[in-house]
């Protein structure tokens, strides 16, 4: 063992408490390369990684002159805020220590190394123990493309308060080097960002309606379930998620001859669909707030169906369905805290559809085969739902070809077909989750649209040749719980409207001293003044936020967000510093009084017709 190598695993042992089993675990990690790499140093004195044979071999850095790769590879970030940067591969760590240097407010630099024995080699040749101590540089090491995508989600969260920009600094040949792996881990990645992307811009867009849905949903609370009260009831039983998708259409007489034998659980989308075939679900699942919802639930042919709704599903669909009611949680957090007045109802994760929701139910219930039909993902034969979709499209290849929201991915069948970048994610999700659900059997009987990883393919036909000779099932046993019991529906706004209160009275008197500052930025009492209201502002925000109900959260979250991602320079006077964060202020005064009159509205029918437990 040379000293250069014990000087890095020394670095590693120091800071990651790593011991002599993990180095040799890691030495040990194989991975598929199509051409084994083999590390020398290059004309120019450095080492490099060379793979191919004869005229055809590559190198990972150009052998003349490697750092026009470094330089290109950062080409990219000139001009961005960047905060936080992905490197495929350690590659001696020349990419790091470049991105280091030139970064100043970088905050995290993540190696993803496929291969632990290539890593350990490179480990033998360049003393990196600078880098390995650095706080800023995190390493994932292994050769499974979703296990990397899954260490890395932490360090990457874009409502967190030091996350700008990121972006990849990739080696043209170091992504040919690994492959499937490279193609595999950038698409499921890029899917990550942009499934929380799509969730932070919803709730930036429905987050009104999201406040209006919870004030007006908690008052059906008494006279309703929670999803925790039938969690496992159906442990080790199988159902059918019923989707939207085009395919539907094709299932719709197996459906209808099956719907007695297996517990269906369907997406409120697809129940004009349904209903007009005489199908009924046993659940149907709810999580958005916006009011397209209500058509989808207006048929008036609900027979059994109960309805499954997120606490910020839209509210009109909860108040005029008749049938039991069973609640989830929309913060995962906020359900498990141990303050949480409500109780746990279950929190169902998801991608952003209601389809993966209805997945995360039937896990919650005990489910441990799900058969899933009309989960196209995919404009199947260019078009986009099932009739009776209020959202139905009818695409041709060109209109596909050309729309930059589009692209192809490989087909139920072997070909390829058509998706958007959203299905795209919600397809992600599902891969993602059939390969860490190691217990669930997950069942494509979609026969259309996309492949999904981890699922079987399997003919819908196979499946009701099994049940159609069953008896039929009653799940009334399983889902005749109590009604919840929880404090009165009353004081729980009462202090949400508190808490609202108390931040508007504190926003009001900083906002007050910033306009003392505006009429005279020389007044250093007024601004001395107005940076400490500032500072107790958002000491406060922080408390209110840890002790209030999620939906209270949703503004209080949103006002430090802003405030945490304005770009304050170290050359900003105080006034240039308020007058950035005065609109955010504003905008949180607005939000707040928004909320207050809602919950006002809410508490005055209270008092009319007061809501408890029976």
């Amino acid at each position: 063992m040379n000293s250069t190598f014990q000087k890095n695993i020394d670095a590693f042992k120091t800071r990651f408490k790593w011991n002599d089993e993990a180095v040799e675990a890691l030495r040990k990690t194989p991975f598929n390369f199509e051409h084994t790499p083999n590390i020398r140093n290059s004309p120019v004195g450095l080492p490099n990684i060379y793979y191919g044979q004869g005229d055809s071999e590559l190198s990972v850095f150009d052998d003349r002159n490697p750092y026009a790769d470094i330089q290109n590879a950062l080409l990219q970030f000139e001009g961005k805020n960047i905060s936080h940067v992905i490197s495929l591969g350690m590659n001696f760590g020349f990419l790091t220590e470049e991105i280091l240097n030139q970064y100043n407010d970088l905050q995290r630099i993540i190696i993803v190394e496929p291969s632990g024995a290539l890593f350990l080699e490179q480990l033998e040749v360049m003393d990196l123990s600078s880098q390995i101590a650095n706080e800023k540089v995190a390493f994932i090491i292994g050769n499974s493309v979703s296990d990397s995508v899954s260490l890395l989600a932490p360090h990457f969260q874009i409502a967190s308060a030091d996350m700008k920009e990121w972006g990849f600094a990739l080696i043209p040949n170091a992504l040919q080097l690994y492959g499937e792996f490279s193609k595999e881990f950038i698409g499921q990645f890029g899917n990550l960002m942009y499934h929380q992307k799509l969730n932070a811009n919803t709730a930036t867009v429905f987050g009104p309606k999201f406040l209006k849905n919870y004030l007006n949903n908690v008052i059906h609370l008494p006279q309703s379930h929670y999803v925790s009260q039938i969690e496992g009831k159906f442990e080790g039983e199988r159902c059918v998620i019923i989707s939207a998708g085009p395919s539907l259409e094709k299932q719709l007489p197996l459906l209808k001859a099956i719907q007695n034998k297996i517990v269906l659980i369907s997406v409120g989308a697809a129940l004009p669909t349904l209903h007009a075939h005489d199908i009924h679900p046993h659940f149907v699942v709810l999580i958005d707030p916006i009011e397209l919802n209500i058509k989808d639930f207006s048929s008036g042919k609900f027979t059994r169906e109960i309805l499954v709704s997120s606490l910020v599903g839209n509210s009109s669909v909860v108040a005029n369905f008749q049938g039991e009611k069973f609640f989830t949680q929309f913060s995962q957090n906020f359900d498990e805290a141990p303050s949480n007045p409500y109780g746990r109802m279950c929190f169902m994760d998801s991608a952003g559809s209601v389809a993966n929701c209805a997945y995360s139910f039937a896990k919650i219930i005990g489910m441990k085969t799900i058969a899933f039909v009309g989960q196209d993902l995919a404009y199947t034969g260019g078009v986009s739902h099932a009739m009776g979709h209020q959202q139905r499209e009818d695409k041709t290849s060109e209109e596909m070809e050309k729309d930059s929201n589009m692209k192809k991915v490989a087909g139920y069948y072997g070909d390829t077909v058509f998706t958007t970048i959203a299905m795209d994610v919600f397809k992600a999700w599902f891969e993602a989750r059939f390969a860490a659900d190691k217990d669930i059997t997950a069942l494509n009987c979609t026969e259309g649209g996309a492949m999904i990883k981890g699922s079987v393919q399997q003919p819908f036909q196979t499946l009701a040749d099994e049940l159609l000779g069953l008896p039929d099932i009653d799940i009334s046993a399983r889902t005749d719980v109590p009604l919840v019991k929880i404090p009165s529906v009353k004081s729980l706004f009462q202090k949400d409207l508190a808490d609202i209160n108390s931040v508007s009275q504190i926003l009001s008197a900083c906002l007050s001293s910033f306009k003392q500052v505006i009429k005279n930025d020389q007044d250093n009492k007024a601004m001395t003044k107005a940076i400490k209201m500032l500072t107790s502002f958002k000491d406060y925000l922080t408390k209110v936020e840890k002790s209030s109900a999620p939906h209270v959260n949703y503004i209080m979250t949103r006002a430090l967000l802003n405030l945490s991602k304005e770009n304050i320079k170290e050359s900003d006077s105080s006034f240039e510093v308020l007058n950035k964060l005065k609109p955010h202020l504003t905008d949180l005064q607005k939000g707040c009084e928004t909320y207050s009159t809602l919950l006002l509205e809410v508490l005055k029918t209270l008092r009319q017709k007061p809501m408890t437990n029976p």
